[in-house]
């Protein structure tokens, strides 16, 4: 997460000030922990954001909207290796003429190599999750329509969280199946398909494809997301263990929370007669995805979120883990979170 030390906070004056007269026993910081997006929300303007070429923005009611065939497109910094999960609101799409949209995201604006947004025709919330292969990646909104047509998408919240270690192996499918096993029944299948895991049934009995992923460590609660990148019949079925819910009929990307402990299996099935693509399977720790990594070399003192003092422990507003806390209530495009730290 960006580490930002020049902000105001007069709401932790009186605490700075106890911490600075305690003496030279250690050292104080603050660090501000935020969405990645800058003006993410568009509450005055369309700033920080690139407007891609022959592509017609306007600023409407505290959204961006994009007239015709374009996009527009913003850098954040992202570190190697970690996760990363991006969210938008979609709050309205023309439909006379019909207009769509989709998110990407990538090391450039085009082509999106971490992630090749799904085509969506309504106003909807969609989020996806990325693995940083650079220091900087992209967030791209783009509408479909016509080059200098009149179809218009508006939009809105858009935010980018650094996401909870990932307990499952190679939940990206990037080369293979590594890690999962085919466990389908008579003629269904699961097979790697260009980056996906596809299943493939024929009916909703004895010919069901099934993909499992055996002894994933698991604690309390974990949740799973995934993103349906194609489906051409039947209902994806979510299991982990015994417990099962029903989920995606459509494209798109889904989430779910199981209560779990010690060690589990994840599976998913296709029940009813058609195929199905898998990617970016995240199973993580708690009731949400969603992180804020502390910096290296300090304790955590106190945590203030949005200005409150925060309370430690699972049951309350954050919990402290490896270099990162997790708050309760999953962060959104205006969250601001505040660490005291003390210097080890």
């Amino acid at each position: 997460m960006t580490v930002k030390i020049t902000k105001p906070a007069l709401n932790l004056r009186e605490e700075l000030a106890s911490l600075r007269n305690q003496g030279s026993a250690y050292e104080e910081s603050k660090f501000y922990l935020d969405n990645l997006v800058t003006n993410g929300t568009f509450d005055s303007d369309t700033s920080g954001w690139t407007v891609g070429s022959n592509t017609s923005v306007s600023h409407s009611s505290g959204n961006l909207v994009i007239q015709g065939n374009g996009y527009v497109y913003q850098w954040v910094p992202t570190v190697v290796g970690k996760t990363y999960v991006v969210e938008i609101e979609v709050s309205a799409v023309s439909s006379s003429p019909a207009g769509s949209w989709e998110l990407r995201v990538g090391t450039d604006y085009y082509p999106p190599n971490l992630h090749d947004g799904v085509t969506h025709f309504a106003a909807g919330t969609v989020s996806a999750t990325f693995t940083a292969i650079t220091t900087t990646s992209v967030i791209v909104l783009k509408t479909h329509g016509t080059t200098g047509g009149t179809q218009t998408v508006s939009w809105d919240n858009v935010s980018v969280h650094e996401v909870a270690p990932n307990l499952v192996t190679n939940g990206t499918f990037d080369s293979d199946l590594t890690g999962w096993t085919d466990n389908s029944s008579g003629t269904g299948s699961a097979v790697y398909d260009a980056g996906t895991v596809k299943l493939t049934s024929a009916d909703s009995g004895s010919n069901v494809g099934r993909v499992e992923q055996l002894s994933i460590a698991t604690p309390s609660m974990v949740t799973i997301s995934y993103e349906v990148t194609a489906i051409t019949g039947g209902q994806v079925y979510v299991y982990l263990d015994a417990a099962v819910q029903a989920q995606a009929w459509t494209t798109g990307t889904y989430s779910v929370t199981f209560s779990a402990d010690g060690t589990s299996t994840l599976f998913f099935r296709l029940i009813g007669a058609g195929t199905v693509n898998i990617d970016n399977v995240i199973v993580t720790q708690g009731n949400h995805h969603a992180i804020h990594s502390t910096p290296y070399g300090y304790e955590i003192k106190d945590v203030y979120i949005d200005g409150d003092l925060a309370r430690e422990g699972e049951a309350y507003d954050y919990t402290v883990h490896d270099g990162y806390i997790k708050p309760t209530i999953e962060p959104t495009a205006t969250t601001e979170t505040c660490v005291i730290g003390v210097r080890k």
